[in-house]
């Protein structure tokens, strides 16, 4: 099983154990963040991943945690993505 251990504990199942950019966050994360630079809602992405919302939820809570934003978490999220070469 692969997983990936929170800030605050929790184990989150899922990826597929490779975290490929300096940040550690999964490939499947980095596409969803590139897509939420895009201005895509949840729905979009798991349309154009051909996911689940609930996949995609899980996906961006991810990002939040390894970013470490709270609040306006979405707009936080894709300023650091835009400022930190995304998308790719």
């Amino acid at each position: 099983m692969n997983a990936h251990i929170m800030q605050d504990g929790h184990i989150v199942k899922g990826g597929n154990g490779t975290k490929s950019d300096e940040h550690g966050m999964w490939p499947t994360d980095q596409e969803a963040l590139s897509l939420m630079t895009q201005g895509l809602s949840n729905v979009e992405i798991a349309r154009v991943r051909g996911v689940s919302t609930q996949a995609v939820k899980n996906s961006v809570s991810r990002i939040y945690e390894v970013l470490g934003v709270s609040g306006e978490k979405r707009v936080k999220a894709v300023l650091w993505a835009l400022r930190n070469g995304y998308p790719r």
